[in-house]
């Protein structure tokens, strides 16, 4: 079976699908926190607790920086001297473009292809290439202007 869109704003009612998504994101998770903070320098301490088999998963990016240092770094008497940013699932949207879910985003790019659509079905028939991204001749134009100028160098 092949990917599907699914609805991040609801619980996945099927057990088994749940445990699935569940292990492939949590793997993503990490790999993300990995490459965080390989790339950027940073320490990362990421914890997991999965309910359903009562385990608690852990990643820290740094042997020194463990759960004992994370416990002080957020004692509310520190926070005033750090900058401490604290998020829930309902700050969800706020890591989406423009504030909209993927899903509201994905409506609206649906919603733009039936009026195209309805446009041209209607008789009015759409420019060629006008689009968001421009016009597929006008690319074609610049590789070839770009491929010129590369031989020329």
């Amino acid at each position: 079976m092949g990917k599907r869109r699914i609805n991040t704003k609801e619980k996945i009612e099927d057990e088994h699908s749940r445990y699935v998504t569940y292990c492939k994101r949590k793997r993503g998770i990490i790999k993300k926190a990995i490459e965080l903070s390989r790339l950027c320098d940073q320490l990362i301490f990421l914890v997991i607790f999965d309910k359903q088999k009562q385990r608690l998963v852990e990643y820290t990016s740094s042997s020194d920086f463990n759960a004992r240092i994370v416990k002080k770094l957020v004692d509310p008497n520190l926070k005033s001297k750090i900058n401490h940013e604290k998020f829930t699932n309902g700050d969800f949207n706020m890591f989406c473009r423009d504030g909209n879910s993927r899903d509201e985003i994905l409506n609206d790019y649906t919603d733009d292809y039936q009026q195209n659509k309805s446009q041209t079905s209607n008789g009015r028939s759409r420019t060629r290439g006008n689009t968001r991204r421009g016009s597929q001749k006008d690319v074609k134009n610049q590789n070839i202007s770009k491929s010129q100028s590369d031989s020329y160098n």
